[in-house]
């Protein structure tokens, strides 16, 4: 899966959930973290140690965990393949559009357990919220 396409997963599910609220998303002291600190250096570290043996790598599970792990194999040279088992990415954090054309939204609040590490991940994609 290229680097592109999980760029536009992941842009698709920040867009939905920046839907929550209309105020600044980002906290403007999140870079200050520890957790989004140590995110970057190790997001810089896989991105360095690029191996000459790229490996074509399964990453079972399309949710966030599953597509950033696919995009740091990108990024250290593999090629992941998703597999998810759903007609929709994102796993407990997704959004799709009913038969209807209402929005469907779920597990907004998976999302924030993780602020920290998802707005670094978002940062690297160039996706800002």
């Amino acid at each position: 899966m290229a680097r592109l396409e999980l760029a536009l997963m992941l842009t698709m599910l920040a867009c939905a959930s920046s839907a929550v609220a209309m105020r600044r998303a980002t906290p403007s002291r999140i870079k200050q973290t520890a957790n989004y600190r140590e995110a970057a250096e190790l997001s810089a570290k896989l991105a360095s140690e690029e191996s000459g043996d790229a490996k074509r790598v399964a990453v079972i599970g399309g949710g966030l965990s599953g597509l950033a792990c696919a995009k740091y194999l990108a990024d250290a040279g593999h090629v992941p393949v998703v597999y998810e088992a759903r007609h929709v990415l994102g796993g407990k954090v997704s959004a799709w559009q009913d038969a209807d054309g209402d929005w469907i939204e779920t597990g907004l609040h998976i999302f924030f357990g993780a602020y920290p590490n998802m707005m670094n991940l978002f940062s690297e994609l160039q996706v800002y919220i």
